[in-house]
């Protein structure tokens, strides 16, 4: 297994949109004084879940029904077609539902996006399977990527009840971008049979160690990946912990920024990596 080869890494361009982190800090000062202090909360664990009463279960689960049905995604009406009894199920509705905070028509649009997205990795054959994707779903590259524990999911979640991921890029290693689409797939989907963690959402912590080389930023595998875990897969990653002291990832930062969207934007926080010790960090931070 090897590093992506460089004829897919992408030059940074100079061009490229970009956020610095002091534009960050302005959007969550232009934030409401409340909506500010609950997206400081939900970071550091401190937010409690809403309650999910059996009115608000219902009503947005007839809400959400409504809006998936004058859906026009043909991918959406192939799985409603192939496997009626997953795709209706309300487990399986409610992890979306939960995603998108009980907002029916983004949950709606996170479903389409979701088959879409679902058939393009997986195929037809396995992407229509009346169940979550399983590590037998994986290819043998998907899997060499996991072996290689560049995206790990720790088998424990932290005080609050969130699932604990952990990206190291020294150990990130991958044949194709969808080798690496299709791990996270897997791991959030693992994350997400703990109904907590469809309630509490995934902490990502990122370690970004020694030197980096500026050739492999890859912008596509970022903007692809941010949109996986930010518009398509049902899951809310509530805090982004980024650790490194590199000044060229302090270039790379706001080509990052920009890819996030204003949501995890809100939720990333960068920390020196003298801080790193995944254990005490997330013990300080609770």
């Amino acid at each position: 297994m090897h590093d992506a080869p460089k004829t897919n890494r992408a030059v940074l361009s100079i061009t490229a949109p970009r956020i610095e982190l002091a534009k960050v800090e302005a959007e969550k000062n232009a934030l409401p004084k409340n909506e500010l202090e609950l997206v400081i909360a939900e970071v550091r664990g401190k937010r409690e879940p809403l309650n999910e009463t059996e009115e608000l279960l219902d009503s947005s689960l007839r809400s959400l029904q409504e809006e998936l049905e004058v859906s026009q995604s043909d991918a959406y009406k192939q799985a409603l077609d192939a496997c009626p009894e997953y795709v209706n199920s309300g487990d399986f509705r409610l992890m979306f539902l939960r995603a998108a905070k009980f907002k029916a028509k983004e949950a709606a649009r996170r479903m389409e996006k979701y088959w879409e997205a679902r058939l393009r990795l997986f195929g037809d054959q396995i992407a229509f399977e009346s169940r979550p994707i399983r590590a037998t779903d994986l290819s043998e590259d998907d899997l060499a990527s996991l072996h290689s524990r560049g995206i790990q999911l720790l088998p424990r979640k932290d005080k609050a009840g969130r699932a604990l991921m952990i990206v190291t890029r020294s150990k990130f290693s991958f044949q194709s971008r969808e080798d690496i689409s299709r791990l996270l797939w897997y791991l959030f989907h693992v994350a997400l049979e703990d109904e907590d963690v469809q309630k509490n959402g995934v902490v990502i912590l990122g370690y970004s160690e020694g030197s980096i080389d500026i050739r492999d930023y890859d912008r596509k595998l970022n903007k692809v990946n941010f949109e996986l875990v930010s518009r398509i897969l049902p899951v809310r990653v509530v805090a982004l912990h980024h650790f490194f002291d590199s000044k060229i990832m302090e270039l790379i930062l706001p080509l990052l920024l920009f890819l996030m969207g204003g949501e995890l934007r809100l939720r990333y926080e960068q920390h020196s990596i003298a801080r790193w010790d995944a254990d005490r960090f997330l013990e300080n931070l609770e």
